[in-house]
């Protein structure tokens, strides 16, 4: 994680009694707080009724922002976030990461 030295902005949409944010706290900003010199957590608005989320289809939601680079994923996992955030900044921490990023198509619009 040393090598993410750009600004990442997280963008959490749990509720602070979510079971999932503790796990998030804990296992992922816990960490990142401690090796990422440039990191920005907000925690957006989030409405909950008694049996879940209320009709926001962000709820659950985590967007991560490296240097203008953006992706999301609901889970919140170190399994999954750290690698989405390598890829976001573009550093292969393993050999084999490096290779199979190489082979994927680049993404064309139209």
């Amino acid at each position: 994680m040393s090598k993410l030295t750009g600004r990442l902005l997280i963008t959490v949409n749990l509720s602070p009694d979510d079971p999932r944010l503790v796990d998030f706290h804990r296992e992922v900003l816990g960490k990142l707080r401690r090796i990422v010199p440039h990191l920005s957590v907000e925690f957006a608005a989030t409405s909950k009724s008694l049996f879940g989320p209320a009709g926001d289809d962000r709820y659950g939601l985590v967007v991560y922002d490296y240097d203008g680079k953006r992706d999301e994923s609901r889970s919140t996992s170190p399994q999954e976030v750290l690698p989405l955030l390598y890829a976001l900044a573009g550093v292969c921490r393993r050999r084999r990461e490096c290779a199979v990023r190489r082979r994927e198509p680049a993404f064309r619009q139209g």
